[in-house]
């Protein structure tokens, strides 16, 4: 999983949540560094915040849809408007989690995506 937040906190967080759920974890700061990693490991999906500097979540998310349509991506954000926004645009590549979801949706939503390879839009 390559994940994607400016708040050390947060991504130190998700991060071992999915490491205890037997995710191997690349960890990256903005869509820049983010797409700098994709240089050296493949990741089975990408988990990303939105709201970032330099590159957003919804920046990467094209170049992501671009490159790899085929790889599940996950974007999260602390505001549940712009997630129910996002949610009704109806782009088929990617889920929408609000952060306030918690670790054990976004466990799931992963488990998913990654076991049936849907890449549905989805919203919790």
């Amino acid at each position: 999983i390559l994940l994607v937040d400016d708040d050390p906190n947060q991504r130190r967080t998700v991060a071992i949540g999915l490491r205890l759920d037997g995710f191997h974890v690349v960890e990256a700061i903005d869509g820049v560094d983010a797409l700098a990693k994709l240089e050296t490991c493949s990741p089975v999906a990408v988990v990303s915040d939105i709201k970032m500097p330099r590159m957003d979540g919804l920046e990467l998310l094209d170049v992501l849809q671009f490159r790899s349509p085929d790889l599940p991506c996950v974007l999260m954000s602390g505001c549940v408007m712009l997630t129910d926004q996002l949610a009704e645009r109806g782009t088929p590549s990617f889920a929408v989690l609000p952060k306030s979801a918690g670790f054990a949706r976004l466990s799931e939503l992963l488990q998913h995506l990654l076991e049936d390879g849907d890449s549905r839009i989805q919203s919790a």
